[in-house]
Order: structure tokens, then C-alpha cells, then sequence
């Protein structure tokens, strides 16, 4: 039951701190990440569950956040379905 659960809860998990000041530079970056977005991701709870994932992901992969936006940012443009031109495809399908 807690598995399925888990599976049906589409949000990140939330972020665990080892200090305050880990929490506080993580809220910060949140905000500013936010605001720097409101024009690509108009809606606020999916621009923030939006960055939650990204952080998330990012951190499990060992990848740095600002690194992954950047690259989204060029090669999607915020783009939730966006086809390569070069005909660069998922794998995974």
C-alpha cells in the first residue's frame, strides 16, 4: 500500500537539510528561480514543482542544478514536447 502510494504521488520528495543555512540558500534559489521563470512557466505551482524536480534530479545524477536549467533552457526553450531538429530522440522510447 505505501509503495503504491508513492507511485501514484507525482511530486518530488522534499529536500532533507543538514543545516539551516543549507535550507535558507535552497529557498533563496527557489525564489529566484521562480521569478526568473515566470514569463516561460506561467503557472506558479508548476513552475515551483517544476524546480523541486529539478533539484532533485540534479542531485540525485551528482549534476549541478544551474547546469541542467541551462541546458533546458538551450536545447528546449522550456518546451515540454519539443522535437530535435537534428532528429535527436529519447532512447528510453
Amino acid at each position: 500500500m505505501a509503495l503504491a502510494s508513492q507511485i501514484a504521488d507525482s511530486r518530488p520528495p522534499e529536500r532533507t537539510f543538514t543545516t539551516i543555512d543549507e535550507r535558507i540558500a535552497y529557498l533563496a534559489w527557489l525564489g529566484e528561480m521562480s521569478e526568473r521563470l515566470r514569463g516561460r512557466i506561467g503557472d506558479y505551482t508548476a513552475r515551483v514543482e517544476f524546480l523541486k524536480t529539478l533539484d532533485y534530479e540534479a542531485m540525485r545524477a551528482g549534476l549541478d542544478r544551474q547546469l541542467v536549467l541551462g541546458l533546458i533552457t538551450v536545447e528546449s526553450n522550456f518546451r515540454k514536447y519539443a522535437v530535435s531538429v537534428a532528429g535527436a530522440r529519447d532512447s528510453c522510447r
